[in-house]
C-alpha cells in the first residue's frame, strides 16, 4: 500500500510558464523624470542643439570639455537609489546635463547629455521619452558605438569607421548636421537599446534628429573619430584630449571581430 504522506508527488501538468500567469505581476518601477531649472514649465527648455554622448569616446570628450554648467539631470530610480560602491560618483546612476555658451557666456551654443550608467533595453523607451520631451531641441545629435552583434558585415579592431541614420524631419531639411562625416548605415545591420530609442523618439515628435555610431569602441582612434565630429559640430569650443583613453578595457575582446 503506498504511503500517501512520503510518496512522491506526481510531476505537474503545467509547465513553469504556465504557472507564473497565476502568479502575481512584479511591481512596475517607477519613471525616470528630469531635474532642470525652467522658468516657464509650462513649456520645456529649448536649446537650438541637443548633444546625448552614449559613447565610451564621446563621454571621455565631452566630460573633458572647459567651461560646461551643470543644469539638469535625469533620474533613473532604480539604479540612482539602487545599493551602489561607497567611492561610487552620484553622476554615475544618472544622466547629467550641461550647458555650453559661445565662450563669453552670451548665448547657448547646446545642451549635451552625458549617459553615464547603463539603460536596460526595457527602459529605453521611457528614458528617451522623458529626455526628448523635457527639452526642447531644434537638432538632435546622439552619438553612440558600433553594436559588431548587429552589424552586416566585417570589421578590423583598428579600423575607423562612422555610420550615420536620420530622421525624416533632418532628411527633408537638405542641411545634414554632421556633412561630410561617415557613411549611411548598412541595410540589413540593426541597431537597439537606448540610441535606437532616442532617434525613434525624434522621428516621432518630427525633431531634426542623427545617429552617429562609431568604431572602434576603445583606443585613442576611437576619440580622434568622435572629436573630429565635434570640432565640426561646435566650432570654436575647445575639445578635449585622447590622452589616457587607450587605457580604458572594454568588456568584450574586440579582436573576435576582425
Amino acid at each position: 500500500m503506498e504511503d500517501v504522506l512520503t510518496e512522491a508527488p506526481p510531476p505537474s501538468r503545467f509547465f513553469d510558464e504556465d504557472l507564473n500567469v497565476f502568479a502575481s505581476p512584479p511591481p512596475s518601477l517607477p519613471s525616470p523624470f528630469l531635474i532642470l531649472p525652467n522658468p516657464n514649465p509650462n513649456s520645456p527648455i529649448h536649446t537650438p542643439l541637443l548633444i546625448i554622448a552614449a559613447s565610451p569616446a564621446a563621454l571621455h570628450l565631452l566630460r573633458g570639455l572647459p567651461g560646461k554648467s551643470l543644469v539638469g539631470t535625469l533620474v533613473l530610480p532604480e539604479t540612482h537609489f539602487a545599493a551602489a560602491p561607497i567611492d561610487a560618483s552620484p553622476s554615475q546612476n544618472s544622466i547629467d546635463i550641461f550647458f555650453i555658451d559661445d565662450g563669453g557666456g552670451k548665448s547657448a551654443v547646446a545642451l549635451i547629455a552625458l549617459v553615464q550608467c547603463p539603460i536596460s533595453d526595457e527602459r529605453a523607451r521611457a528614458v528617451s521619452k522623458v529626455l526628448i520631451g523635457g527639452i526642447s531641441a531644434d537638432k538632435v545629435l546622439i552619438l553612440g558605438r558600433l553594436q559588431i552583434g548587429n552589424f552586416r558585415g566585417r570589421v578590423s579592431p583598428d579600423e575607423e569607421l562612422g555610420f550615420k541614420l536620420e530622421t525624416a524631419a533632418q532628411r527633408a531639411s537638405k542641411k545634414p548636421l554632421i556633412e561630410g562625416f561617415g557613411r549611411w548605415f548598412p541595410s540589413g545591420s540593426v541597431v537597439d537599446g537606448f540610441c535606437a530609442a532616442v532617434l525613434s523618439e525624434c522621428e516621432l515628435r518630427r525633431i531634426k534628429g542623427t545617429l552617429w555610431l562609431t568604431w572602434p569602441e576603445f583606443g585613442a582612434s576611437a576619440v580622434l573619430v568622435v572629436k573630429k565630429l565635434l570640432k565640426k559640430v561646435l566650432p570654436g569650443v575647445e575639445i578635449g584630449s585622447e590622452l589616457g583613453f587607450d587605457r580604458i578595457k572594454g568588456s568584450f575582446n574586440s579582436e573576435l571581430y576582425a
